[in-house]
């Protein structure tokens, strides 16, 4: 093995190039190949005062913003070293690269960029890129709590971003290989997850926790039952969480650690009955109660479903399985960030407030399991009039989550303006045939391709979002953009 100081020969840099590409399949296909994992690693060096540059592998395929953060470096060296400044490259660091690959114009790959490291006679730095658009399919939380990921794949990026990282960094000892694991960094991104419950300890020992308590039995029974967890000051405070039902509060709090007085307690939990939790204790016992407002955060659910398996869930969506220690990431039915991103290519300007407001609405329809169409337009109001035939036109209301769940009901779309007033319910949309139809999919889908098209070529056209939810859960954002 070279040491240090020697030069990394090319079969070497090769090996390099090889185990960081398994190990990058091997982390984000464990969650959606569709995540395509690429890895690029760039090698600089000055020799005889001449700038070298190797990009491995020089194909077609390298990512355009890797690309344009080549040609920078290259046009910032060239012009650097005519100058005597022969130590430039010691100074090209992770914030120049990020700036680069980070441009507006380049939005289809999310980035994960290692420091510059110098390699024996060559200072080398890894980009490993994934599909943002299948990233932002998962369902993820807001950034309220910066302290706590946003989602197992978040969580699972930034271990995965620190030990490329690390592995760049011990590429030159003999037991390099031995710093990727990808179960391992699988692991530590959902052990970090459970931040979001609270308390989690000085170890992290939540996770640990709750897969004991999943793999015992209880008088020769599989194990059942809810935990819902909530902040320990919210459970303290007067009145308690707006969405708790407390039905009884124990006056010795058991240790989420005491695996099986909390296993012999979820015999508690039946039906909608489940155990209250601050993550370090068991509370008691309650059960949900009105209409949880999703921006709070600060109500999650676990459920143990059978043997050594248990399910993470934030309002209905899943954040995390764990079945005998595989971690899986159950697929969102529409994520915040790709609901935000698709309204605003259309609405460049509505209040991002209003987007939130809006897809809010949207999540209380999902609840349902009732296949629905929403379309939200900015002549919503002329709309209605003009379709007043084919729908029902009612008197201007502001949807309210009481109004949503009634008015998905009927049949036919529901026509909202960007304030999320309704102006027709029951609507049948019309439009031209169209070839960017699926003969797989339902009438509700066919008709809301239909009906975008159709409008975006009109003249006096008037930008909408046609949200379709399927009856088996599907959920397609369509815009003129997106057919």
């Amino acid at each position: 093995m070279n040491n240090q100081n020697a030069p990394i020969t090319i079969p070497v840099f090769k090996q390099f190039l090889r185990l960081l590409r398994l190990y990058s399949k091997a982390v984000f296909n464990t969650f959606d190949k569709n995540l395509s994992p690429n890895v690029t690693v760039i090698r600089m060096r000055v020799n005889k005062k001449r700038l070298e540059l190797d990009v491995q592998p020089m194909d077609a395929a390298i990512e355009p913003s890797i690309k344009e953060f080549v040609y920078t470096v290259e046009s910032q060296l060239v012009k650097a070293l005519k100058s005597g400044d022969e130590d430039i490259i010691e100074k090209i660091d992770e914030d120049m690269a990020s700036t680069v690959i980070n441009n507006p114009d380049f939005k289809k790959k999310i980035f994960f960029v290692t420091d510059l490291v110098d390699l024996g006679d060559w200072f080398t730095m890894a980009f490993v890129d994934i599909d943002r658009d299948t990233y932002n399919n998962y369902y993820q939380l807001s950034n309220r709590n910066p302290s706590a990921p946003r989602s197992l794949l978040s969580a699972v990026s930034d271990e995965f971003g620190r030990d490329i990282n690390k592995f760049l960094h011990q590429f030159s000892r003999e037991d390099y290989s031995k710093s990727l694991d990808f179960a391992s960094t699988i692991h530590r991104g959902s052990k970090k997850l459970l931040k979001i419950l609270g308390y989690a300890g000085l170890w992290d020992t939540t996770y640990d926790k709750l897969n004991k308590i999943s793999s015992l039995n209880y008088e020769g029974k599989a194990i059942r039952g809810k935990i819902l967890f909530t902040k320990k000051e919210i459970l303290n405070q007067e009145g308690g969480h707006p969405n708790l039902d407390i039905l009884m509060t124990f006056a010795s709090r058991t240790p989420l650690s005491n695996y099986r007085h909390v296993r012999k307690l979820l015999e508690l939990s039946k039906g909608n009955v489940c155990l209250i939790s601050d993550s370090e204790t068991i509370y008691g016992l309650g059960q949900k109660r009105g209409n949880y407002q999703l921006e709070r955060e600060d109500l999650f659910e676990l459920e143990f479903t059978n043997y050594y398996t248990w399910e993470l869930s934030h309002d209905n969506q899943k954040l995390m399985r764990v079945s005998h220690e595989h971690i899986s990431l159950p697929k969102a039915k529409v994520a915040y960030d790709s609901f935000f991103y698709k309204l605003k290519q259309v609405f460049k300007d509505l209040d991002n407030a209003k987007i939130r407001d809006l897809y809010l609405l949207v999540m209380e329809a999902i609840k349902y399991n009732t296949g629905t169409l929403l379309v939200f337009s900015t002549n919503a109001a002329s709309e209605a009039k003009r379709l007043k035939n084919q729908c029902f036109q009612v008197e201007p209301i502001l949807v309210s989550h009481d109004v949503i769940r009634s008015v998905i009901n009927i049949d036919g779309a529901i026509l909202m303006d960007l304030d999320g007033v309704c102006h027709g319910i029951g609507a049948i949309l019309d439009g031209m045939a169209t070839t960017r139809g699926d003969a797989a999919r339902g009438a509700r889908y066919n008709s809301a391709i239909r009906y975008v098209e159709t409008i975006s070529k009109m003249d006096d056209f008037s930008d909408c979002v046609a949200v379709v939810i399927s009856d088996d859960g599907i959920i397609d954002v369509i815009s003129r953009y997106t057919i």
